[in-house]
């Protein structure tokens, strides 16, 4: 079977499917710095004759992507906002205009109530366009899936028919 076709459709179908998940994340509002949708990436491992389209994104992608329950929120246990939670809240209200002292007030009422409602806060939905701040890569998954699996069955159905036409020209020239 020629794999450099497939390899290229699955090429298109990660491409496509970053372009979805990138799609959502900004619908739903979580682009402030840009740096989560510039983490996705993808690779294709190629081991005999299978391939493996695997599709990376920073780890606390995960987290903005199932949320976090209130209970596992990191604040309350002492450390003066020192820790990496609160001054990523710091961080996150800097870049929204705040000044110093108005970022870091902002950063433990959010932090108090984030312990309260976990996160994403009801009142973040705001900033989405559809309503939902969770779940962006599993609704690009379905936006996708149909779409994927068409266009790689559709590649591995012909790359299989000129496999076995190829057969069968080889099996008539010996004659």
């Amino acid at each position: 079977m020629n794999t450099k076709e497939l390899n290229n459709a699955l090429e298109d179908t990660l491409n496509a499917f970053i372009a979805e998940i990138k799609k959502q994340y900004t619908i739903q509002g979580h682009t402030l710095t840009g740096n989560l949708v510039n983490s996705l990436r993808w690779e294709i491992e190629t081991k005999d004759t299978k391939l493996t389209g695997k599709v990376y994104i920073a780890d606390y992608g995960l987290y903005v992507n199932n949320g976090v329950s209130a209970v596992n929120i990191p604040f309350g246990k002492g450390g003066g906002g020192k820790s990496k939670y609160i001054q990523g809240l710091i961080r996150f209200f800097l870049l929204r205009g705040l000044g110093d002292k108005e970022a870091k007030g902002a950063a433990f009422a959010t932090a108090r109530k984030h312990k309260k409602e976990g996160m994403p806060t009801k009142a973040s939905s705001r900033f989405s366009k559809n309503g939902k701040r969770v779940g962006a890569l599993d609704d690009a998954i379905k936006l996708k899936q149909e779409a994927t699996f068409e266009a790689l069955s559709k590649q591995v159905a012909l790359a299989t028919r000129l496999s076995i036409t190829n057969e069968f020209k080889k099996i008539k020239t010996k004659r």
